[in-house]
């Protein structure tokens, strides 16, 4: 690997733009909840500390780096939002007779994946594990484009979830899974201003494409000279078994958390977009309001 495959990522800012469009988005979602006002901030620090006490056995604590704690912090508070989010997904969507129970019990099987990677990657975060670190990343991403695939996508919903023309497992990855074909499907879905097809022109767009491609490097194994590069430091290869770290290993982790941040919204919304496809439903933000206001008063919207 080039030495300026890390230099690319080294300090990585994307698509700035677009997240604005997500927070003005958002801005009129939360102006119109109903439920928000009525939120106190003593409600909202108990939500916050419930899940911190619930999530405090798979949290790695203890950290002495001033970088990595501000990271961690940051981090923290998506899996906190997250956590938030899955809850209310599956409290919504299980058990529910006008959703296809497999369509419930998948989705909410992939957001609880989703979860459980950023609590890994968190936690090899703060070991200094990065390799691992980024095979975890990308193998969360892919699950992202699923995710966001089978609420947008019903064609490609069938065929992963009900393999609707019995496809066999090699097939149905050539058509649909294989990361090329999912770039293909969400590409259907972008170059609107609604906040699924941001989404989807997020994960679709070349810049995440790129950032994939370099981290399938950290997963296949295929390249003798990626070892040799990553691991030499000040012109010696670093052999000790207790540092697994690059000098990059900080803004890997700030790019995952505004790739993080850029999901949220959309994630957020996704019961109000799948509520909308039901006549016969009664209108309303099904969405978690305590997540909004959180991410209301982290982003000064």
């Amino acid at each position: 690997m080039e030495k300026n495959d890390f230099n690319n990522f080294k300090n990585t800012v994307f698509m700035e733009s677009k997240i604005k469009e997500i927070l003005v988005i958002m801005k009129k979602i939360i102006s119109n909840g109903k439920k928000l006002d009525l939120i106190k901030s003593e409600e909202l620090e108990d939500l916050i500390n419930f899940y911190k006490k619930k999530l405090n056995h798979l949290l790695i604590t203890n950290i002495k780096c001033n970088s990595q704690n501000t990271n961690l912090e940051e981090l923290d508070f998506i899996i906190i939002l997250y956590c938030n989010i899955y809850d209310s997904w599956k409290d919504f969507l299980i058990g529910k007779k006008f959703f296809d129970e497999k369509f419930g019990i998948t989705s909410t099987l992939l957001l609880k994946e989703i979860l459980g990677d950023f609590i890994a990657i968190r936690n090899l975060y703060a070991l200094g594990l990065e390799n691992q670190q980024n095979s975890l990343i990308r193998n969360q991403l892919e699950k992202f484009r699923i995710f966001f695939l089978i609420n947008c996508d019903l064609n490609f919903r069938e065929e992963f979830i009900n393999n609707k023309s019995n496809l066999t497992s090699k097939k149905l990855y050539e058509k649909y899974t294989k990361p090329s074909m999912q770039k293909k499907h969400l590409k259907k879905y972008s170059g609107n201003t609604n906040l699924l097809s941001i989404a989807c022109e997020l994960l679709s767009s070349e810049n995440t494409n790129e950032h994939y491609s370099f981290l399938s490097k950290f997963v296949h194994n295929n390249e003798n000279k990626f070892y040799l590069d990553y691991y030499l430091k000040n012109n010696k290869y670093d052999i000790s078994n207790t540092d697994y770290k690059s000098d990059y290993i900080d803004s890997r982790i700030k790019r995952l958390i505004e790739t993080s941040v850029y999901l949220l919204a959309p994630t957020i919304n996704l019961l109000n977009l799948i509520s909308e496809e039901k006549e016969n439903m009664e209108k309303e933000v099904f969405f978690n309001s305590y997540s909004l206001v959180i991410f209301k008063e982290r982003y000064n919207i």
